[in-house]
């Protein structure tokens, strides 16, 4: 696609997005948001649609002065604050046209005023490293609340064979370990850990229940009682490999 600018694809989404916010606005606050952009973007300079070259360079020192970058920090704290605001994971909100992937917004903080020149970056660099915080800081807090979420949702999964045990198990293990990273796993999703674990723990051996209280009914007693040790050792077989250094409790404690 033939492009008039020399911004990337991820600066020309900002832009979008800051003119869908503008559109939102009353009059004042929007001609004050639309005059900083137009002078934002007069510093950005444009590609000749007959030779293709850049009438001016990001790379050069006078493609971005203080103003202009101090622009681009303050666009990128209202994508922090959109991001906060909007109840997402927020975690994919630019893309790399380098490995056509989505990078994450600490990613993106990383990346900020890189091609800048060097007395930009020089006089603003307590303000770039700030803004750099807050992104992380944005990150930490909104990937403890996923893996939160995903300890809470684990116990609405129905467990209806193996893979799916294995997949709650999975989930329940990755999550436990950020959480604890981030110094963040209480009490209350140790608990819920613990629980989500013995129900997986238990799925195998519970599945006997049902042959061994029929053969109880029926009065076939030595077959209850083969089914019963059946299950004690399906359920030894899975406790010590979800709970290697625990002793497992027999069959009889739920029935």
């Amino acid at each position: 696609m033939h492009r008039y600018t020399n911004l990337n694809s991820d600066e020309l989404k900002g832009y979008l997005e800051k003119i869908r916010r503008i559109a939102k606005m009353d009059n004042d606050d929007a001609l004050l948001e639309v005059d900083e952009l137009i002078y934002n973007l007069a510093l950005r300079g444009t590609v000749d649609p007959y030779t293709g070259l850049g009438i001016s360079s990001r790379k050069s020192d006078y493609s971005v002065d203080v103003d202009g970058a101090r622009q681009e920090l303050r666009e990128f704290r209202n994508r922090l604050e959109d991001v906060r605001k909007s109840a997402m994971s927020g975690l994919y909100e630019g893309w790399d046209e380098e490995t056509g992937e989505f990078i994450s917004i600490g990613e993106l903080a990383n990346r900020l005023g890189e091609d800048w020149p060097k007395s930009v970056k020089d006089v603003l660099h307590e303000e770039i490293a700030q803004i750099r915080q807050e992104a992380h800081k944005l990150v930490d807090e909104l990937q403890i609340r996923d893996y939160s979420d995903a300890i809470l949702v684990s116990k609405k999964r129905n467990i209806c064979n193996i893979n799916s045990a294995r997949g709650i198990l999975k989930t329940l293990s990755s999550a436990e370990d950020m959480l604890r990273e981030k110094g963040a796993l209480n009490d209350d999703l140790c608990q819920e850990v613990r629980r989500e674990r013995e129900r997986c723990a238990w799925f195998r051996a519970k599945r006997k229940f049902l042959e061994i209280e029929v053969a109880e009914k029926s009065g076939n007693r030595s077959k209850a009682a083969r089914l019963k040790k059946e299950a004690q050792a399906i359920l030894e077989q899975d406790w010590r490999n979800i709970f290697p250094n625990e002793q497992c409790p027999n069959i009889d404690l739920i029935r």
